[in-house]
């Protein structure tokens, strides 16, 4: 989905159980994938995540991963005010707005967990009952935020195409004047002049393409 990825931030929460294990696959997958993990925002309450999607993208980050027990909806809000791709676990954060969701099958684990109730209920020993890991997982992509990632590209390129042309070097025909002088009368001016145009021009590109970005 983003074959140029090489940077990765992790927004997680300190004070959850399961965040050392969820790091650690995290850590993980991006050995594996050869991908760059970090920064991780370690965030501990709604106010702080702002400023933790911030500091990402001054990092570089070019995606993010959730960790599932943040508010899904605030979550992808954010990031797509921040304009970073993101993923977490759960269904319900790719129907809110993050780019993706891949996790075990909510609805069947619920499934399995009554059954488990049942055979406690009908006599057996919890402590006898063996633990079960998901079998059933589900990818969800919001179509909608790919097309928002797609149109944002679209007119990063168009405006980058239009800056380009306006950014080319100045061009002086025999017998052209500059400031009213004779092309003659300022030979030795023109090339600096002309190329501090040019570079003035191209500041200006940069500055307007950084704010596109």
């Amino acid at each position: 989905m983003l074959p140029s990825l090489h940077r990765v931030g992790v927004l997680a929460n300190p004070a959850d159980p399961f965040t050392k294990p969820f790091l650690e696959q995290v850590q993980l997958a991006g050995r594996v994938s050869g991908i760059d993990i970090g920064p991780i925002a370690m965030v501990g309450s709604a106010d702080e995540v702002d400023a933790a999607f911030a500091d990402m993208v001054r990092a570089r980050a070019q995606a993010v991963v959730v960790q599932g027990i943040f508010f899904s909806k605030a979550i992808a809000d954010l990031a797509i005010k921040h304009r970073l791709p993101a993923a977490s676990v759960l269904r319900s954060f790719a129907q809110a707005g993050g780019l993706v969701s891949y996790g075990a099958h909510t609805p069947d684990i619920f499934r399995r967990s009554a059954t488990l109730v049942h055979k406690i209920l009908q006599g057996a020993k919890p402590a006898d009952l063996p633990v079960e890991q998901p079998t059933k997982f589900e990818l969800v992509i919001n179509l909608k935020t790919v097309a928002l990632g797609k149109a944002r590209e679209r007119r990063i390129r168009d405006e980058s195409v239009k800056l380009l042309k306006e950014v080319q070097p100045v061009k002086f025909r025999p017998g052209q004047s500059l400031a009213g002088r004779p092309v003659a009368s300022v030979a030795s001016r023109r090339a600096t002049g002309g190329c501090e145009a040019y570079t003035a021009r191209k500041q200006a590109a940069r500055v307007q393409l950084r704010h596109l970005i």
